[in-house]
């Protein structure tokens, strides 16, 4: 009885320790696939994190991030594939240079934030203007960028310009501005197959400067010619920048009648260029150029001092003529005209009476009331 009892006893206690090693093996095992399971998922999780912010780095490293359009970068990758896609199949492709008329005038007077509010209002017109299969960018500014396939649904490039500036014209609504904005849109277009992305976009831009210089709110076809006259005007800039220190400006003075006694009573300061190697380059070559560059406020200033000194000695002489100077929309637009004005009769010693200055109407209309203050202030 005693020894059954004990081998009774020694089973017992045997299957209890089975249990419990069977137990802490089946606990055990759940941790360790509850363990697996987090760190799976967990991993899971991580990679599908980072291929989410991988995509949006990647998103944001191509698109603009005012508009939401693909910037230069990823424009530049989509017209090597057209020109690589249009050459396989023999047809002509076009890149549109698209420019906002006067942007600058819309930061200036109504702020940065307005001037933001109307480059994604013009993305939103523009695209309604395009097919699906075209593509719009944003090369940076006011400058957009449209790819026209030469593909199965082409289209006329000159067209699709037409059809931009008519819906261009059309007065955007701006909140904080107290009037609806015009917006003159000028167009520059190339077509055809180029060596690189770069040659395309170029002859675009050359395209779009013609079309800015033949009155704007217009567009442009791209033809070889416009590249020499490009290349004439980038040298005529540059010489420029040396013109005013190396002396190659000079005075011509035109008299001003008056008609009833037909006797001069003025005279007219008019700028002239001499060119080292040119020789004479006339003014509608070259003072367009020192508008658009700023440099017509020192070339300006140099008239002013001139045209005064020269009427002083005149007067000097026994002369009572008038001096008339044309001053430009640029030097306008800023204070320093005033000074300007009066360094040059401060140092002449000229009367302020005998200075007439001329502004164009188009200069005049840019903001009359600054024009106005700035002009009185310096008499």
């Amino acid at each position: 009885m005693q020894t059954f009892g004990a081998a009774a006893s020694g089973s017992i206690v045997g299957d209890g320790h089975a249990l419990a090693l069977l137990v802490g093996g089946l606990a055990l095992s759940l941790l360790l696939s509850a363990l697996v399971l987090v760190l799976v998922t967990g991993r899971a999780r991580a990679l599908r994190l980072v291929e989410q912010r991988t995509g949006q780095l990647r998103h944001q490293a191509l698109h603009d991030a005012l508009t939401g359009l693909p910037n230069r970068a990823l424009i530049m990758d989509r017209i090597e594939r057209l020109l690589a896609r249009n050459h396989r199949a023999g047809t002509e492709g076009a890149a549109l240079f698209v420019d906002l008329d006067e942007f600058k005038n819309v930061n200036d007077t109504l702020g940065h934030d307005a001037g933001d509010r109307l480059l994604v209002a013009v993305t939103a017109r523009l695209t309604t203007a395009l097919r699906d299969v075209d593509t719009i960018g944003r090369m940076g500014g006011d400058e957009f960028v449209i790819l026209i396939d030469g593909g199965e649904f082409k289209a006329a490039p000159e067209l699709v310009a037409q059809r931009l500036l008519e819906v261009m014209r059309r007065p955007f609504d701006l909140s904080g501005a107290s009037l609806p904005l015009l917006i003159n849109t000028s167009i520059g277009i190339a077509i055809g197959d180029r060596t690189s992305p770069g040659e395309l976009l170029r002859d675009a831009d050359v395209a779009l400067y013609q079309a800015k210089a033949q009155g704007k709110n217009r567009y442009e076809v791209f033809q070889q010619e416009m590249q020499t006259e490009i290349s004439r005007r980038t040298e005529v800039e540059f010489d420029l920048r040396s013109a005013l220190d190396d002396e190659q400006f000079r005075l011509v003075y035109q008299p001003i009648y008056n008609l009833e006694s037909l006797t001069i009573v003025g005279v007219e300061a008019l700028l002239r260029w001499e060119h080292p190697v040119r020789g004479l380059v006339q003014p509608d070559e070259f003072i367009p150029i020192l508008e658009q560059t700023g440099q017509i406020r020192e070339v300006g200033r140099w008239v002013l001092i001139q045209a005064c000194e020269q009427m002083a000695a005149w007067h000097a002489r026994g002369d009572t003529l008038d001096i008339s100077v044309n001053v430009s929309g640029r030097q306008l637009d800023s204070d320093a005209i005033i000074g300007h004005i009066r360094d040059a009769l401060n140092a002449s010693g000229l009367a302020s009476t005998s200075l007439i200055i001329e502004v164009t109407e188009t200069a005049l209309m840019r903001d009359p009331d600054s024009t106005a203050r700035r002009l009185v202030k310096a008499g």
